[in-house]
């Protein structure tokens, strides 16, 4: 897209007052301070095969040299056990947990910022994804005491184009647990057949709501 060349416009017009008058009566004003920093959801341009995130999403510097190397080779780990089939193999391990497996309706979302573009605004739904993928980031293992008991876990999930709330859940009562491992901050989690919840209150959140049968593998 090109940019936008405003030398031409009519400014010299304009007093600075009338000018700071018509700013706080636009649709933009209201817009851009009240609404910006909730966007950190919406899908950015990222391409598949892009490298691991160096600085993560809340931090300005760079992390220490040999956080960098482990979080590259578990991205690079995750990466290989998508694209080898292991990673199908697993989830025909989990359908197994079904008496009537849901084949149907999951949407392929490897990078978090495909998930904005399920469903466009205006909508309160729910879709399944099949792939995800991302680092472990903000990790509370000690939910509210009155929360659901079997809420285990909140984190979110950072890919380097977006990041995104997680929900872990005990379902191990209904469904098989395919993975072993522990979830530990910076740790990547492949997950599948997840479902995300859309809701929409001016500014639309997306959030992901998983069992431990939805963890294909923990990179750690």
């Amino acid at each position: 897209m090109g940019g936008c060349d405003c030398s031409n416009l009519p400014c010299d017009h304009f007093s600075d007052n009338e000018l700071d008058e018509l700013v706080r009566n636009s649709k933009i004003y209201d817009f851009v301070p009240n609404n910006a920093p909730e966007y950190d959801l919406i899908p950015s341009n990222v391409h598949n095969g892009s490298p691991p995130p160096l600085v993560e999403e809340e931090d300005f510097c760079l992390e220490p040299p040999e956080v960098e190397e482990l979080k590259a080779r578990l991205w690079s780990e995750a990466c290989n056990f998508i694209s080898s089939g292991q990673a199908e193999w697993k989830a025909s391990i989990y359908h197994l947990s079904y008496k009537y497996p849901w084949d149907h309706g999951t949407k392929n979302c490897e990078w978090i910022s495909d998930i904005g573009k399920l469903e466009p605004p205006g909508k309160q739904c729910k879709h399944r994804v099949r792939f995800v993928k991302g680092f472990v980031r903000s990790l509370d293992y000690d939910p509210p005491e009155t929360l659901p008991m079997r809420l285990r876990a909140r984190f979110k999930l950072y890919d380097g184009s977006c990041v995104i709330c997680v929900s872990l859940w005990d379902d191990s009562l209904e469904k098989r647990a395919i993975s072993g491992g522990v979830i530990r901050e910076n740790c990547v989690l492949v997950l599948y057949d997840v479902p995300v919840l859309f809701k929409n209150q001016g500014v639309p959140r997306y959030r992901l709501s998983i069992g431990y049968s939805n963890i294909l593998a923990v990179f750690n």
